[in-house]
């Protein structure tokens, strides 16, 4: 009898062991984790805590993914990347600015190509009289051309604002190409100063 006690004993106390860990397993609606950060509790399911942002699976705070970002942004190898961007770009503006210079002195070579001739044989005479070793005539046929490039600089008008005058004149030409053709003249009395200067 004993022994039979002792069987129903044990039968008995495994059922009740064993209709007790489903009511442990099933927790009751709305209780769920506890964040490890703030302390706030978190939904079954949720992979972030609602008051802090830390993410429950891996433990990582908001805070710490924050600034590990900027420090990604200022880590060397990116910033290497937005200066050598930053000088491509640079380049490209450069370029296109030449491009787009390049292509006024054309057309305002086009238009004043009688003007710039002259000046262009002009300044070829004083090469001429240089590598003939007349340095004095040089300088003086130079200083004369260096008289009427200035002139002819000078009297090329680059207004602020065109005036209504100006927009309704067909023979007024545009800006650009007053400003094209005052930089020439200006580079062609650079020119002419500095084989000048280097004259004895």
């Amino acid at each position: 009898m004993c022994g039979a006690s002792a069987l129903v004993g044990f039968l008995t106390g495994a059922s009740r062991q064993m209709s007790e860990e489903p009511k442990r397993a099933a927790k009751p609606e709305g209780v769920g984790l506890t964040c490890p950060n703030c302390s706030a509790s978190v939904k079954l399911g949720d992979i972030t805590c609602p008051q802090c942002g830390t993410n429950m699976r891996t433990g990582e705070s908001y805070d710490s993914k924050v600034k590990r970002a900027r420090a990604d942004e200022l880590h060397p190898e990116h910033f290497a990347g937005r200066i050598g961007f930053g000088i491509v770009v640079l380049f490209g503006l450069v370029v296109m600015a030449g491009f787009l210079y390049q292509q006024r002195v054309e057309k305002m070579m086009r238009n004043d190509e009688q003007v710039f001739t002259y000046y262009l044989r002009r300044v070829e005479e004083v090469d001429v009289l240089i590598s003939q070793g007349k340095t004095s005539l040089a300088k003086q046929k130079g200083q004369e051309l260096i008289d009427q490039l200035n002139k002819a600089e000078q009297s090329i008008i680059i207004e602020d604002a065109p005036t209504t005058d100006m927009r309704n004149n067909p023979n007024i030409r545009p800006k650009g190409e007053r400003v094209a053709e005052k930089t020439q003249f200006k580079n062609l009395i650079v020119k002419l100063q500095y084989k000048l200067a280097d004259l004895r």
